[in-house]
């Protein structure tokens, strides 16, 4: 087989989610060319969503070397903000502009990048470049529905969002979106057709699999809610906030057996989240398990030491085991941050 044939066989093993076999195809074209851009850029691509950032870094910066394309140069770019070094971010995305003046996905994450620095009309400016070059790019217009959204300007969001629609059927990021910008209007029905609809697409997309959750727990529809968090934790077994909401509808169930669980499960995948660890200190201190109950809550605090909420419960706890210096401590604390949100 070619070099040429070989490599188009791990794009194809690529797009069809077979990393490992893509993988082993571009290091077997690398073995034989340490120059190969394409292998060099597909293997670094590999470990960047594989979340492998530094060995990422390494392989693209190896693959610009080889050939400073525009493409590589903006996903390094891309890599950049992701590591959240953003001047770099920057660098290389206008590095790629300069490369070629006619690249959108360039400045389609440069607008990105900007909308996360809540540089929000430098964004637009940079969007609306993109789409100066090529109006019928459905991400840019994704990104520009996303912008207005966060902006509450809901009826040029939906604008963008069926443009990227109508030029992307298949689009299920603008299928989501949309749904949400619904679900904003109070249009749940709307939503949930949407969000089905995005699914029966991508039955693993795990943002329209949590959003059809939330709704089905808000209407107290908790085996569908369960089922549909089940899925998304089928799809991302690692995802924290699957097991909270699971956690959640059990909990407004009163089922604190089923509760509890899921509550360490959370907690486990993501020691920061304040809300499962703060809850587990209650349930603990309700059952005379003060041991248990303070370190839930001392967990939180490391987590989020500036959460008023967090502080009081330390406190009180501490007030309540008799350790009277440090509860005046937390309480006071707990005073000052609440006066600081107020």
């Amino acid at each position: 087989m070619s070099a040429e044939d070989t490599f188009a066989q791990a794009l194809e093993y690529h797009r069809t989610g077979h990393n490992q076999e893509a993988g082993e195809l571009c290091q077997k074209l690398i073995d034989g060319n340490p120059a190969h851009a394409d292998a060099l850029h597909l293997l670094g691509m590999i470990a960047y969503q594989q979340r492998q950032l530094d060995k990422a870094e390494e392989l693209l910066h190896k693959a610009v070397d080889a050939r400073p394309s525009a493409h590589f140069l903006s996903n390094l770019g891309n890599l950049y903000q992701e590591k959240q070094a953003f001047d770099k971010a920057k660098e290389y995305y206008q590095a790629a502009i300069k490369t070629d003046p006619q690249f959108v996905g360039a400045y389609n994450n440069l607008g990105n990048l900007l909308r996360q620095l809540n540089r929000v009309e430098e964004a637009v400016f940079q969007y609306q470049k993109a789409l100066r070059i090529n109006p019928d790019f459905p991400d840019v217009h994704i990104n520009l529905g996303n912008l207005f959204f966060d902006l509450k300007r809901l009826d040029k969001a939906a604008e963008h969002y069926q443009k990227a629609l109508q030029l992307r059927p298949e689009a299920v990021e603008a299928l989501n979106n949309l749904a949400s910008l619904h679900l904003q209007q109070e249009r749940p029905e709307a939503a949930i057709e949407l969000y089905q609809k995005a699914l029966a697409l991508q039955p693993q997309f795990v943002p329209a699999l949590m959003n059809l959750g939330n709704i089905y727990r808000s209407q107290q529809q908790w085996d569908e809610a369960l089922k549909t968090y089940q899925q998304a934790i089928a799809a991302h077994p690692t995802l924290a906030d699957a097991h909270l909401q699971i956690a959640r509808v059990y909990h407004l169930q009163d089922q604190l057996e089923q509760a509890e669980p899921a509550y360490h499960k959370a907690l486990e995948l993501n020691p920061a989240l304040t809300e499962a660890a703060n809850i587990l200190g209650t349930l603990y201190a309700s059952r005379g398990q003060t041991g248990q109950a303070l370190e839930m809550f001392q967990q939180s605090f490391q987590a989020n030491p500036h959460d008023p909420d967090v502080c009081y419960n330390v406190g009180i706890l501490l007030q309540q085991l008799g350790q009277l210096d440090a509860a005046q401590a937390y309480l006071q604390r707990a005073l000052q941050l609440q006066d600081t949100v107020v």
